[in-house]
């Protein structure tokens, strides 16, 4: 709840800031420019991490340690001795991902609106 409201101020904040550039007409493509790639930045992070939180890189990563483990006949003595005991890790999700995604969205949309008002 805290990330959500956090957003949203920076959303608000960000959108006060192109209203009062855009009243004076001193904004530069170059401010443009940095929000857009700003916003691009957290869209491919947001991404990045919404892909990994939804499990797609799992079954990849499960093969590639399957792999290892086979690769030598150290490796597979000592994962029959061991066994398959594998213990499960406490997690806690924590989604913040969409979030970002969407605070991605709105900053390249906000830039790319302002760039076109401003030809």
């Amino acid at each position: 709840m805290l990330f959500k409201k956090f957003f949203i101020v920076l959303n608000v904040l960000v959108l006060i800031i192109f209203g009062y550039f855009l009243i004076t007409h001193s904004m530069t493509i170059h401010i443009l420019n940095n929000i857009f790639m700003f916003g691009l930045a957290c869209f491919m992070v947001g991404g990045l991490l919404l892909l990994i939180e939804k499990g797609v890189f799992k079954a990849g990563f499960k093969h590639f340690s399957w792999f290892f483990r086979r690769s030598s006949k150290l490796n597979q003595y000592a994962d029959e001795e061991v066994g398959s005991e594998k213990t499960a890790v406490p997690y806690t999700k924590a989604a913040i991902s969409p979030q970002i995604v969407g605070s991605g969205l709105f900053l390249i949309a906000l830039s790319t609106i302002f760039s076109i008002i401003l030809m």
